[in-house]
């Protein structure tokens, strides 16, 4: 019941992004994870359980399957300090890209209609349109940092209506044109406006989801997670637990 120890194969082999190839174990990461447990050894493993649809593990090995969502919910859950939350995860690896949990001790419960368009799509979508390749997002977010401005051009592109996150048609190409139309003599600083005025609306969208949350969940805690909120090389990442 107490979380040993954890390791991702990039941060043993050095190689960002390695893929798990069908059929194999992260060999290199599961023996750092075995050590760290106390010198354990691969015969001690009972189980595997796996909750990326890719991954295709060796076939003689004892595997279990979760719902992607559902590891996500538990994995922010779990290692948090509450006994009952609400979980919000958004994730764009998967369909939908947005549900929400309640936990009371070790149960967790899907609530409601999911989201299949999320916030990590739209983040992403707002990448494509600065130019940045998949995978950049973080850029987008630092120079969204770098401008304190309230410029409230996204007001009416992205809304919360009714339970439901609405974008409007061809966003990403008018991010473009915004891009190229008004940058004058301060190109970066204009791009910066805009990454702002993008990151602040949606921050402001998730508030109004949250407090539907609140209220249609009755939980005073909340956790966040997913790819949205773990990848986030920022402090930020820090309130997905609060």
């Amino acid at each position: 019941g107490v979380l040993t120890a954890f390791c991702e194969q990039e941060r043993v082999t050095r190689m960002r992004g390695v893929r798990l190839e069908p059929g194999t174990l992260p060999a290199e990461a599961l023996e750092a994870v075995l050590n760290t447990a106390g010198n354990r050894r691969l015969s001690e493993v009972r189980t595997y359980a796996v909750a990326e649809e890719m991954a295709v593990l060796p076939g003689d090995l004892p595997t279990i399957r979760f719902e992607h969502h559902l590891a996500h919910a538990a994995t922010a859950m779990y290692t948090s300090p509450f006994e009952r939350a609400a979980v919000l995860v958004c994730d764009q690896h998967s369909s939908p890209e947005l549900s929400v949990w309640t936990a009371n001790g070790t149960t967790l419960m899907r609530q409601g209609a999911s989201v299949a368009t999320g916030f990590a799509s739209i983040y992403s979508s707002c990448r494509e349109a600065f130019g940045l390749r998949p995978g950049q997002e973080h850029e987008l977010e630092g120079m969204a940092r770098l401008d304190p401005g309230c410029d409230g051009r996204f007001d009416e592109h992205i809304l919360y209506v009714d339970g439901d996150l609405r974008v409007s048609p061809g966003l990403t190409r008018t991010i473009a044109e915004w891009l190229g139309r008004d940058g004058g003599r301060d190109p970066v600083g204009q791009r910066c406006r805009i990454a702002s005025a993008f990151q602040r609306r949606l921050g402001r969208v998730l508030l109004e989801l949250i407090t539907d949350m609140r209220v249609t969940t009755g939980m005073r805690h909340l956790c966040l997670a997913g790819g949205l909120f773990y990848n986030s090389p920022t402090p930020s990442a820090a309130s997905r637990r609060r």
